[in-house]
């Protein structure tokens, strides 16, 4: 017999709260005389539910009659629409006219309740009758929502609300699939290609409609198990196309609007790809990048009282490792003459050759100019006496024996203060190079921890993992000093640059996860001197950075490096040896290594065996390493 389902129930019962319930008793309606409901949001029957409806009433009589209203002489259905069409069906099986005659006109007619209905009502009824039923697409669904809030002036969650939607946001969610090229949409309607694949699609397929709705029937004809890795490589080669690098410096906060210039964050033209950031719309880029570079110049103008160039002549000064230190000085003067802020020029070789303007003024929109090419180049002084010999920039002693043979004799008095001077700046020097080495194994400690616990919450696997360590060993800085504990780990991943390669090795996802991470951070702490490369406070803010940017959460404790246990590190204090090995000199200092332990003073070998005494700290920066990426 027919199946009354809760969809039926749910109907009967609203036609009595209009008014049904006053007079059950159908009229019977010529099929050709009835029209479907106009919020009917269903884009056509379903053949298989209409044909098993129709072999139900044709065996059980029809048990629920449909309720409608006139409109002109014809009658409108408000509900009832899959009977309808089961009675199409058999009236065309059966009829005198287009079957074998056996069942004569009796179902040439189909009854209808009818009553004096408003538009609002009908479009109750179908929403109603549409919420239940399972075979009702989000495309179907979204349409008619779409014609309720137009026809009836209501609010998405109003409209929204007799499909069974309780918030907004999930309405709004839906209605902008209606946003989809005809194409994609068609595809969608007819499950095809799976809502979540369509969603991710939207944006691109604003500005590259044709390419989009290729891609969509790409994965709509392709096997389930394979769409995931035809969707992230052929997303990827759009936006490498098309999109705009939203992670590569310069950048700004991506929660950064004005009145004229929308916020990244919310835009239907921003994209979050795999772990990057992508602006679809290039036009808007441009534009934000041009304005966001007038307010950096403003401001730093206004804090470091310098004016911005208005003169072509004015031009780029160079800044490199050999004099960033007379820059930064000539940065701290009162008065700086002929020094102008302004737009940072285009890098387009990659060598990052403006690194050192951004470091020095906090931006990544603006360098440092002037007329003088040799403002930061000045030659050093000449020494004021002929004859002397200048004292070396490394420190080194200078021998009696150099002197000329006018030079005066040095006294007594003299040569044991020069001795004590000497010995002192050798001393500072063996204690530079100790912290420099233990400053070294901090930082890779650093990196390697990292990495290893944040690996697992790196999410991304497949072809786009495999894709992105590609890209990490191709386009990553190595570290410029060496590196043991990195080198003996990952070196051998260097020379492969193809997936066929990389699977070559053989590696975990996990391990290449880990891989990715440490390539990241030892590109952004590595440097052109070692002093910079092994300094501890710029290491911590460039991995914050690293990680803010992955949008991943540091661990507790990610700053707080261990005592190391190599053969020339204190096992006890940390402290480091000045060089590879523990040299006469060293002993002479106190250390000592006996059964693989090594201590650096009579006072670390008395506390073996005792409790270990906490480390003292090293701190990262009090202030929040600001992001190149920009605030996420």
């Amino acid at each position: 017999m027919e199946t009354k389902d809760s969809s039926e129930v749910h109907v009967i019962e609203l036609a009595r709260v209009g008014g049904v319930a006053d007079d059950m008793t159908p009229e019977m309606v010529p099929l050709e005389d009835i029209e479907p409901n106009p919020w009917q949001g269903r884009l056509a029957e379903d053949p298989a539910h209409v044909r098993n409806l129709a072999e139900d009433i044709a065996a059980n009589t029809l048990l629920q009659p449909g309720l409608g209203r006139r409109v002109g002489g014809r009658v409108q259905l408000a509900f009832a629409h899959s009977r309808w069409a089961a009675f199409k069906f058999l009236d065309e099986a059966f009829g005198v006219e287009g079957g074998n005659g056996q069942a004569g006109d009796r179902f040439a007619r189909f009854p209808v309740i009818i009553r004096e209905l408003t538009d609002r009502q009908m479009s109750d009824y179908a929403a109603a009758e549409n919420a239940r039923r399972k075979d009702l697409s989000a495309i179907e669904t979204a349409t008619a929502i779409q014609k309720r809030m137009a026809d009836f002036g209501l609010t998405q969650l109003e409209a929204g609300r007799p499909f069974g939607y309780t918030n907004q946001g999930s309405v709004a969610h839906l209605l902008r699939l209606l946003e989809l090229p005809e194409e994609m949409r068609d595809l969608v309607n007819r499950r095809q290609l799976p809502e979540r694949y369509a969603r991710a699609l939207l944006p691109l397929s604003k500005i590259l409609p044709e390419a989009v709705s290729k891609l969509a029937q790409k994965i709509a004809q392709a096997p389930p198990s394979q769409r995931d890795k035809i969707f992230e490589d052929d997303v990827a080669d759009l936006l490498d196309e098309h999109g705009q690098d939203m992670n590569e410096d310069p950048l700004w906060p991506f929660d950064w609007s004005e009145p004229e210039v929308p916020a990244c964050n919310g835009c239907d033209y921003f994209i979050q790809f795999a772990f990057e950031d992508q602006c679809a719309n290039p036009t808007c880029y441009r534009a934000k990048f041009a304005r966001w570079t007038e307010l950096e110049l403003t401001r730093l103008s206004e804090k470091l009282g310098l004016p911005i160039a208005a003169d072509a002549t004015i031009k780029p000064l160079k800044i490199e490792w050999q004099n960033d230190d007379k820059a930064k000085a000539y940065l701290k003067r009162k008065n700086k003459p002929d020094l102008y802020l302004l737009p940072s020029p285009p890098d387009d070789n990659g060598t990052g050759k403006w690194s050192y303007h951004h470091r020095l003024l906090g931006s990544n929109f603006v360098v440092m100019g002037s007329t003088d090419a040799r403002l930061f180049n000045m030659p050093a002084e000449k020494a004021v006496e002929s004859g002397k010999t200048a004292s070396t920039t490394s420190g080194q002693a200078t021998s009696g024996a150099a002197a000329t043979p006018s030079a005066p004799q040095e006294s007594e008095a003299a040569k044991a203060k020069r001795l004590e001077r000497e010995e002192q700046e050798a001393e500072e020097r063996r204690e530079a190079r100790s912290a420099l080495r233990r400053a070294r194994y901090d930082l890779v400690w650093l990196i390697m921890h990292t990495a290893e616990v944040l690996a697992p919450s790196l999410q991304i696997s497949g072809g786009i993992l495999v894709k992105c360590t590609e890209w990490a060993l191709r386009f990553t800085q190595k570290p410029q000093y060496e590196w043991t504990e990195y080198d003996t780990a990952y070196k051998p991943f260097d020379k492969f640059h193809t997936a066929h390669g990389i699977r070559k090795v053989g590696t975990t996802e996990e391990e290449l996860r880990r891989l990715i991470l440490v390539r990241l951070m030892a590109s952004e702490i590595s440097g052109y001197k070692a002093e910079q490369q092994f300094n501890w406070t710029r290491g911590c803010e460039e991995v914050q950075e690293v990680v803010e940017g992955l949008r991943l959460q540091l661990p507790k404790g990610w700053d707080q490096p261990p005592i190391h246990t190599t053969e020339t590190n204190c096992h006890v204090c940390g402290q480091f040896t000045p060089g590879n090995t523990i040299t006469g000199r060293d002993v002479e200092h106190g250390w000592k290594s006996e059964g693989g332990v090594v201590t650096c003073s009579d006072e670390c070998q008395g506390k073996l065996g005792q409790p270990a005494a906490k480390k003292a700290t090293k701190k990262a920066p009090v202030k929040k390493a600001q992001s190149k990426r920009g605030k996420r």
